[in-house]
């Protein structure tokens, strides 16, 4: 008798530290949960979303070479690089919008008491994000003002398309000379899978640089 073979997908290998565990009652209390047990609940999704999204791009998006010519798989594998950045994006901003509604938390004892204990480096990009979150000045450093973009006009905000239209100025009117820059490009079929407007893409990559 002929045995089937198992078609089960093979999941990749993750290197993970070993399994641990811990009360549940001392992540969450069982009644009337603390804003700080509700911000730290909120802390770790976000850790891991943007944990899975970086993991996503590097395991589906190989490193490609430089095009040398314009084609609609090469275009599709920049835009869907730039969306995993994109949706990084987005769930940072989300954060920072966490940040500001739970500012009170954000600076108090127990978030400053376990800030404390962190390497100096991650003590330092920790300030900076709080900085742009709660609108603390304007820092200089180069995380601080990416932040501020991001914060500005680079998430998911269809709705103010101010930004990305300068990215489409930028990408096609300044960068003369530049390979995909002498044509919008797209792709136009029957079908989502079919379809995908490059040009668009090209924008939001230029708005990001």
């Amino acid at each position: 008798m002929e045995v089937m073979a198992d078609a089960t997908p093979q999941l990749p290998e993750f290197e993970l530290a070993p399994l641990q565990s811990i009360d549940p009652a001392r992540v969450v209390s069982r009644s009337d949960a603390t804003r700080f047990e509700m911000f730290m609940l909120a802390l770790a999704l976000f850790y891991n979303d943007w944990k899975g999204l970086a993991w996503f791009k590097s395991a589906i998006l190989k490193p490609q070479p430089p095009p040398t010519e314009i084609t609609a798989y090469g275009g599709q594998v920049a835009g869907l690089s730039i969306q995993f950045s994109r949706l990084q994006i987005g769930a940072l901003h989300e954060f920072m919008k966490l940040l500001q509604e739970e500012r009170e938390v954000v600076e108090g004892r127990e978030v400053t008491n376990l800030v404390a204990l962190i390497p100096k480096d991650s003590r330092d990009a920790w300030k900076s994000l709080v900085s742009i979150a709660l609108g603390k000045g304007r820092q200089r450093e180069p995380l601080a003002i990416a932040l501020e973009r991001i914060r500005n006009g680079l998430a998911f905000h269809y709705y103010q398309p101010k930004a990305l239209t300068k990215g489409f100025q930028r990408s096609f009117f300044e960068l003369n000379g530049r390979l995909g820059s002498e044509a919008a490009y797209y792709s136009s079929g029957e079908s989502l899978e079919q379809t995908r407007f490059y040009y668009a893409d090209a924008a939001a990559t230029s708005a990001m640089v």
